[in-house]
């Protein structure tokens, strides 16, 4: 006997028909997660320099440009509005990129339906 319960819920599906199994994959959202990563160049506040001297041992980071000293934590937050930015551009490009998988999935389910359209 079959263990069933570890193809349920993943992206295959069991369906008990009399005594036969029938294991039907569905259609799932590839998606690839390097396309969304992106580098976003810190910028000093003081002078707006982009390269900081750090270290991993200390929280303190400390511009090449101008000498101001900051923890990580400020400047993360110095630099929120360029962040905030950077993170609404991929919210809208992955959500486009969903939409258009989501509806490319819908055509070829639908595909030879003569009552169904989609656009």
């Amino acid at each position: 006997m079959w263990d069933m319960s570890r193809f349920i819920g993943g992206t295959e599906e069991i369906h008990n028909i009399g005594n036969q199994y029938i294991l039907y994959k569905e259609n799932v959202m590839k998606l690839n997660p390097e396309k969304y990563n992106r580098n976003i160049a810190l910028l000093c506040p003081v002078c707006g320099n982009t390269e900081m001297e750090y270290s991993d041992e200390s929280e303190i980071v400390k511009c090449i440009g101008c000498g101001k000293e900051l923890t990580k934590d400020e400047l993360t937050q110095e630099n929120g509005a360029a962040i905030e930015a950077h993170v609404d551009e991929i919210k809208k490009e992955l959500t486009k990129d969903i939409q258009r998988q989501f509806n490319d999935m819908l055509k070829k389910a639908f595909k030879g339906n003569k009552s169904i359209r989609i656009k």
